[in-house]
Protein backbone atom coordinates (compact mmCIF):
# COMPACT_ATOMS: atom_id res chain seq x y z
CA UNK A 1 0.00 0.00 0.00
CA UNK A 2 2.71 2.61 1.25
CA UNK A 3 4.45 1.54 -2.42
CA UNK A 4 1.65 1.97 -4.13
CA UNK A 5 0.94 5.72 -2.81
CA UNK A 6 4.39 6.56 -3.22
CA UNK A 7 4.01 5.73 -6.96
CA UNK A 8 0.61 7.56 -7.21
CA UNK A 9 2.74 10.73 -5.70
CA UNK A 10 5.46 10.27 -8.27
CA UNK A 11 3.00 10.03 -10.99
CA UNK A 12 1.30 13.32 -10.01
CA UNK A 13 3.94 15.46 -9.50
CA UNK A 14 5.39 13.96 -13.02
CA UNK A 15 2.10 14.95 -14.79
CA UNK A 16 2.53 18.59 -12.65
CA UNK A 17 5.48 19.06 -13.86
CA UNK A 18 5.20 17.92 -17.72
CA UNK A 19 1.92 20.22 -17.73
CA UNK A 20 4.00 23.06 -16.34
CA UNK A 21 6.50 22.97 -18.95
CA UNK A 22 3.94 22.23 -21.93
CA UNK A 23 2.51 25.44 -21.03
CA UNK A 24 5.84 27.62 -20.92
CA UNK A 25 6.99 25.95 -24.05
CA UNK A 26 3.72 27.24 -25.41
CA UNK A 27 4.06 30.50 -24.41
CA UNK A 28 7.51 30.62 -25.18
CA UNK A 29 6.36 29.98 -28.98
CA UNK A 30 3.23 32.49 -28.70
CA UNK A 31 3.15 34.97 -32.01
CA UNK A 32 1.65 38.02 -30.98
CA UNK A 33 -0.07 38.79 -34.89
CA UNK A 34 -0.72 42.61 -35.42
CA UNK A 35 -4.78 43.31 -36.23
CA UNK A 36 -6.39 43.32 -39.68
CA UNK A 37 -5.31 46.45 -41.55
CA UNK A 38 -8.52 49.29 -42.00
CA UNK A 39 -9.11 48.81 -45.37
CA UNK A 40 -11.42 50.86 -45.76
CA UNK A 41 -10.43 54.33 -44.35
CA UNK A 42 -12.42 57.62 -44.46
CA UNK A 43 -10.88 61.36 -43.95
CA UNK A 44 -12.98 64.19 -43.20
CA UNK A 45 -12.77 67.91 -42.67
CA UNK A 46 -9.36 67.94 -40.57
CA UNK A 47 -8.37 64.43 -40.92
CA UNK A 48 -8.36 64.84 -44.97
CA UNK A 49 -6.57 68.11 -44.94
CA UNK A 50 -2.48 65.97 -45.54
CA UNK A 51 -4.18 64.68 -48.25
CA UNK A 52 -6.13 66.94 -49.87
CA UNK A 53 -3.80 69.86 -48.68
CA UNK A 54 -0.93 67.57 -51.21
CA UNK A 55 -3.23 67.18 -53.74
CA UNK A 56 -3.95 70.83 -54.85
CA UNK A 57 -0.82 72.64 -53.91
CA UNK A 58 1.79 70.05 -55.23
CA UNK A 59 1.99 71.63 -58.45
CA UNK A 60 4.57 74.33 -59.32
CA UNK A 61 2.67 77.51 -58.62
CA UNK A 62 1.23 76.67 -55.47
CA UNK A 63 4.15 74.41 -54.02
CA UNK A 64 6.68 77.27 -54.36
CA UNK A 65 4.03 79.66 -52.69
CA UNK A 66 4.25 82.43 -56.30
CA UNK A 67 0.71 83.34 -55.66
CA UNK A 68 -1.76 83.61 -52.33
CA UNK A 69 -3.06 80.80 -50.80
CA UNK A 70 -6.58 80.92 -48.77
CA UNK A 71 -7.48 77.62 -47.00
CA UNK A 72 -10.36 78.06 -45.25
CA UNK A 73 -12.96 79.12 -47.97
CA UNK A 74 -16.32 77.56 -47.61
CA UNK A 75 -18.22 78.82 -51.13
CA UNK A 76 -16.90 82.74 -51.22
CA UNK A 77 -14.31 84.77 -50.07
CA UNK A 78 -13.88 88.49 -50.40
CA UNK A 79 -10.91 90.02 -51.25
CA UNK A 80 -10.65 93.62 -50.05
CA UNK A 81 -7.83 96.16 -51.67
CA UNK A 82 -7.90 99.61 -49.78
CA UNK A 83 -6.64 102.68 -52.06
CA UNK A 84 -6.46 106.03 -50.88
CA UNK A 85 -4.08 109.26 -51.94
CA UNK A 86 -3.26 112.24 -49.50
CA UNK A 87 -4.20 110.23 -46.63
CA UNK A 88 -1.32 112.46 -44.52
CA UNK A 89 -1.80 116.26 -43.33
CA UNK A 90 -0.20 117.83 -41.43
CA UNK A 91 -1.12 117.81 -37.84
CA UNK A 92 -3.71 120.21 -35.94
CA UNK A 93 -5.96 120.46 -32.58
CA UNK A 94 -9.38 119.52 -35.05
CA UNK A 95 -9.66 116.50 -36.59
CA UNK A 96 -9.68 117.23 -40.61
CA UNK A 97 -10.28 114.45 -42.48
CA UNK A 98 -7.22 113.67 -44.62
CA UNK A 99 -9.57 112.22 -47.95
CA UNK A 100 -11.39 109.53 -49.11
CA UNK A 101 -10.85 105.82 -49.02
CA UNK A 102 -11.78 103.91 -51.48
CA UNK A 103 -12.22 100.40 -50.31
CA UNK A 104 -12.70 97.97 -53.52
CA UNK A 105 -13.11 94.05 -53.13
CA UNK A 106 -13.13 90.72 -55.87
CA UNK A 107 -14.99 87.74 -54.43
CA UNK A 108 -13.50 84.59 -54.99
CA UNK A 109 -15.92 81.71 -55.68
CA UNK A 110 -14.99 78.25 -55.37
CA UNK A 111 -16.28 75.39 -57.29
CA UNK A 112 -16.83 72.08 -55.55
CA UNK A 113 -15.04 68.99 -57.22
CA UNK A 114 -14.45 65.27 -57.12
CA UNK A 115 -12.50 62.54 -57.59
CA UNK A 116 -14.32 59.04 -58.26
CA UNK A 117 -12.10 55.93 -59.42
CA UNK A 118 -12.92 52.05 -59.24
CA UNK A 119 -10.44 49.89 -59.08
CA UNK A 120 -10.14 45.97 -59.39
CA UNK A 121 -7.33 44.16 -56.86
CA UNK A 122 -6.34 41.76 -59.33
CA UNK A 123 -4.59 44.34 -61.17
CA UNK A 124 -2.88 44.89 -57.85
CA UNK A 125 -2.18 40.93 -57.43
CA UNK A 126 -0.23 41.21 -60.56
CA UNK A 127 1.81 43.58 -59.86
CA UNK A 128 4.54 43.57 -57.00
CA UNK A 129 1.97 44.32 -54.23
CA UNK A 130 0.77 41.07 -54.56
CA UNK A 131 2.82 39.37 -52.10
CA UNK A 132 0.61 41.86 -49.59
CA UNK A 133 -2.37 41.57 -50.59
CA UNK A 134 -2.19 37.80 -50.72
CA UNK A 135 -3.69 35.17 -53.00
CA UNK A 136 -7.17 35.12 -52.51
CA UNK A 137 -9.84 36.56 -54.25
CA UNK A 138 -10.89 39.15 -51.93
CA UNK A 139 -7.95 39.41 -50.03
CA UNK A 140 -7.81 42.71 -48.00
CA UNK A 141 -6.12 46.09 -49.58
CA UNK A 142 -2.69 46.60 -48.12
CA UNK A 143 -2.36 50.08 -46.13
CA UNK A 144 0.81 50.64 -48.77
CA UNK A 145 -1.60 50.47 -51.71
CA UNK A 146 -3.52 52.61 -50.25
CA UNK A 147 -1.40 55.44 -49.83
CA UNK A 148 0.21 54.67 -53.33
CA UNK A 149 -3.08 54.92 -54.49
CA UNK A 150 -4.04 58.09 -52.90
CA UNK A 151 -0.79 59.72 -53.78
CA UNK A 152 -1.40 58.94 -57.63
CA UNK A 153 -4.67 60.28 -57.24
CA UNK A 154 -2.70 63.52 -55.64
CA UNK A 155 -0.67 64.03 -58.51
CA UNK A 156 -3.32 63.83 -61.26
CA UNK A 157 -5.29 66.52 -58.82
CA UNK A 158 -2.15 68.75 -58.66
CA UNK A 159 -2.12 68.57 -62.26
CA UNK A 160 -5.09 69.77 -63.25
CA UNK A 161 -5.50 72.32 -60.60
CA UNK A 162 -2.61 73.79 -61.66
CA UNK A 163 -3.50 73.89 -65.29
CA UNK A 164 -7.45 74.94 -63.78
CA UNK A 165 -5.38 78.24 -61.88
CA UNK A 166 -4.37 79.70 -65.35
CA UNK A 167 -6.30 77.86 -68.29
CA UNK A 168 -9.21 76.49 -66.88
CA UNK A 169 -12.75 76.55 -67.67
CA UNK A 170 -15.85 76.52 -65.13
CA UNK A 171 -17.98 75.40 -67.58
CA UNK A 172 -16.10 72.44 -68.22
CA UNK A 173 -16.59 69.29 -65.87
CA UNK A 174 -13.63 69.03 -63.24
CA UNK A 175 -11.92 72.33 -63.52
CA UNK A 176 -12.94 75.99 -62.35
CA UNK A 177 -11.87 79.17 -64.14
CA UNK A 178 -8.55 80.28 -64.39
CA UNK A 179 -6.80 83.74 -64.82
CA UNK A 180 -6.05 83.92 -68.59
CA UNK A 181 -9.28 81.76 -69.70
CA UNK A 182 -10.07 83.01 -73.16
CA UNK A 183 -12.84 85.86 -72.53
CA UNK A 184 -14.07 84.46 -69.42
CA UNK A 185 -11.18 84.22 -67.55
CA UNK A 186 -10.81 86.09 -64.13
CA UNK A 187 -8.43 88.67 -65.84
CA UNK A 188 -10.74 89.33 -68.53
CA UNK A 189 -14.15 89.61 -66.69
CA UNK A 190 -12.52 92.22 -63.90
CA UNK A 191 -11.87 94.41 -67.19
CA UNK A 192 -9.06 96.55 -65.11
CA UNK A 193 -6.34 94.22 -65.73
CA UNK A 194 -3.60 95.84 -68.95
CA UNK A 195 -3.02 94.49 -71.66
CA UNK A 196 0.65 94.45 -73.42
CA UNK A 197 0.83 93.65 -76.82
CA UNK A 198 3.54 91.01 -77.37
CA UNK A 199 4.61 89.26 -80.60
CA UNK A 200 3.65 85.74 -80.82
CA UNK A 201 5.25 82.64 -81.05
CA UNK A 202 8.18 83.89 -78.77
CA UNK A 203 11.98 82.98 -79.93
CA UNK A 204 14.65 82.88 -78.24
CA UNK A 205 15.82 85.56 -80.36
CA UNK A 206 12.53 88.11 -79.39
CA UNK A 207 11.63 86.43 -75.77
CA UNK A 208 13.74 89.34 -73.79
CA UNK A 209 12.40 92.18 -76.01
CA UNK A 210 8.74 90.61 -75.25
CA UNK A 211 9.74 90.72 -71.50
CA UNK A 212 10.90 94.05 -71.75
CA UNK A 213 7.30 95.35 -72.85
CA UNK A 214 5.73 94.10 -70.24
CA UNK A 215 8.31 95.29 -67.11
CA UNK A 216 8.22 98.93 -69.15
CA UNK A 217 4.28 99.12 -69.04
CA UNK A 218 4.11 98.43 -64.80
CA UNK A 219 3.96 101.35 -63.02
CA UNK A 220 6.85 101.96 -60.43
CA UNK A 221 4.46 101.56 -57.48
CA UNK A 222 3.73 97.64 -58.90
CA UNK A 223 7.74 97.57 -59.74
CA UNK A 224 9.00 98.46 -56.10
CA UNK A 225 6.80 95.17 -54.80
CA UNK A 226 9.00 93.11 -52.57
CA UNK A 227 6.92 90.26 -54.30
CA UNK A 228 7.17 91.36 -58.49
CA UNK A 229 7.64 88.86 -60.48
CA UNK A 230 7.21 87.68 -64.37
CA UNK A 231 5.18 84.84 -64.98
CA UNK A 232 5.97 82.28 -67.73
CA UNK A 233 5.39 79.14 -69.17
CA UNK A 234 8.32 76.63 -69.06
CA UNK A 235 8.83 76.86 -72.87
CA UNK A 236 9.14 80.59 -72.79
CA UNK A 237 11.50 80.45 -69.22
CA UNK A 238 13.32 77.78 -71.64
CA UNK A 239 13.40 80.30 -74.45
CA UNK A 240 14.96 83.17 -72.14
CA UNK A 241 17.71 80.50 -70.71
CA UNK A 242 18.38 79.34 -74.78
CA UNK A 243 19.36 83.18 -75.50
CA UNK A 244 20.97 83.75 -72.50
CA UNK A 245 23.35 80.82 -73.66
CA UNK A 246 23.34 82.28 -77.11
CA UNK A 247 24.10 85.22 -76.29
CA UNK A 248 27.14 84.01 -73.43
CA UNK A 249 25.76 84.49 -70.46
CA UNK A 250 29.22 84.75 -68.18
CA UNK A 251 30.93 82.89 -71.22
CA UNK A 252 28.31 80.28 -70.66
CA UNK A 253 27.28 78.92 -73.79
CA UNK A 254 24.75 75.97 -73.78
CA UNK A 255 26.78 74.65 -70.39
CA UNK A 256 25.20 74.32 -67.20
CA UNK A 257 22.07 76.42 -65.94
CA UNK A 258 21.29 80.00 -66.34
CA UNK A 259 19.12 82.49 -64.01
CA UNK A 260 15.29 82.25 -63.56
CA UNK A 261 15.39 86.38 -63.72
CA UNK A 262 16.31 89.42 -65.97
CA UNK A 263 17.27 92.57 -64.36
CA UNK A 264 17.13 90.69 -60.48
CA UNK A 265 13.06 90.55 -61.29
CA UNK A 266 11.99 86.67 -61.06
CA UNK A 267 10.29 84.73 -63.59
CA UNK A 268 8.15 82.07 -62.52
CA UNK A 269 7.91 79.15 -65.06
CA UNK A 270 4.23 77.83 -64.38
CA UNK A 271 3.35 74.90 -66.01
CA UNK A 272 -0.10 75.61 -66.37
CA UNK A 273 0.74 79.03 -68.14
CA UNK A 274 0.00 78.96 -71.67
CA UNK A 275 2.72 79.68 -74.12
CA UNK A 276 3.90 83.04 -75.60
CA UNK A 277 2.37 85.04 -72.72
CA UNK A 278 4.04 87.09 -69.94
CA UNK A 279 1.72 88.13 -66.48
CA UNK A 280 3.88 91.12 -64.56
CA UNK A 281 2.57 91.37 -61.36
CA UNK A 282 3.37 90.59 -57.21
CA UNK A 283 2.56 87.13 -55.44
CA UNK A 284 -0.20 88.62 -53.21
CA UNK A 285 -1.94 89.84 -56.36
CA UNK A 286 -2.83 86.29 -57.26
CA UNK A 287 -5.21 84.54 -54.92
CA UNK A 288 -6.15 80.89 -55.07
CA UNK A 289 -8.73 79.59 -52.39
CA UNK A 290 -9.72 76.22 -51.01
CA UNK A 291 -11.76 74.52 -48.56
CA UNK A 292 -8.92 72.01 -47.45
CA UNK A 293 -9.15 73.88 -43.99
CA UNK A 294 -12.68 73.27 -43.32
CA UNK A 295 -14.79 70.37 -42.38
CA UNK A 296 -16.30 70.27 -46.28
CA UNK A 297 -13.47 67.78 -47.79
CA UNK A 298 -13.39 64.32 -47.59
CA UNK A 299 -10.73 61.15 -49.01
CA UNK A 300 -12.30 58.15 -48.78
CA UNK A 301 -11.54 54.32 -49.92
CA UNK A 302 -14.16 51.92 -50.39
CA UNK A 303 -13.36 48.23 -50.46
CA UNK A 304 -16.33 46.90 -52.28
CA UNK A 305 -15.59 42.93 -51.52
CA UNK A 306 -18.12 42.77 -48.77
CA UNK A 307 -21.00 44.79 -50.09
CA UNK A 308 -21.27 43.39 -53.01
CA UNK A 309 -18.55 40.41 -53.86
CA UNK A 310 -16.71 42.12 -56.43
CA UNK A 311 -12.99 42.77 -56.24
CA UNK A 312 -12.77 46.32 -56.51
CA UNK A 313 -11.87 49.38 -54.22
CA UNK A 314 -13.20 52.76 -54.71
CA UNK A 315 -11.21 56.04 -54.01
CA UNK A 316 -13.02 59.28 -53.68
CA UNK A 317 -11.93 62.88 -53.16
CA UNK A 318 -13.82 65.95 -52.92
CA UNK A 319 -12.46 69.57 -52.44
CA UNK A 320 -13.66 72.60 -53.78
CA UNK A 321 -11.40 75.16 -54.74
CA UNK A 322 -11.37 78.48 -56.95
CA UNK A 323 -9.24 81.91 -58.05
CA UNK A 324 -9.04 85.82 -58.10
CA UNK A 325 -7.29 88.63 -58.18
CA UNK A 326 -6.93 91.35 -55.85
CA UNK A 327 -6.16 94.65 -57.92
CA UNK A 328 -6.32 94.26 -61.67
CA UNK A 329 -5.09 97.45 -62.67
CA UNK A 330 -1.70 95.95 -60.69
CA UNK A 331 -1.84 93.32 -63.08
CA UNK A 332 -0.18 94.07 -66.64
CA UNK A 333 -0.66 91.05 -69.18
CA UNK A 334 1.42 90.53 -72.08
CA UNK A 335 -0.10 88.41 -75.02
CA UNK A 336 -0.56 88.76 -79.05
Amino acid sequence: MQLFLTSQKIKMKYIKKTSFNAEAKSVANKHEFSGPALTSPTYAGELALPFVSAALKSGATLSNGWIRTIDDVYYKAVINSIEGASLIADASCDFTDGGSVTIAENVLTTKELAVNIDLCKKTMRQSWLASETGNSLNSDMPTAFTDYVIGHIAGLVAQATENSIWTGTGLTGGEFEGFTTGTTGIFDVDGNVNAVTTVSPFTKNIVVVEMEKVLDACSSAVLAKPDFALYVSPKTLFLYQQHLGKEGYVNDYQANGKPSNIYGYPIYACPGMPDNQIIGTYESNLVFGSNIQTNMTEVRTIDMSPIDGSDNVRFIMRYAAGVQVGVGADIYWGKA
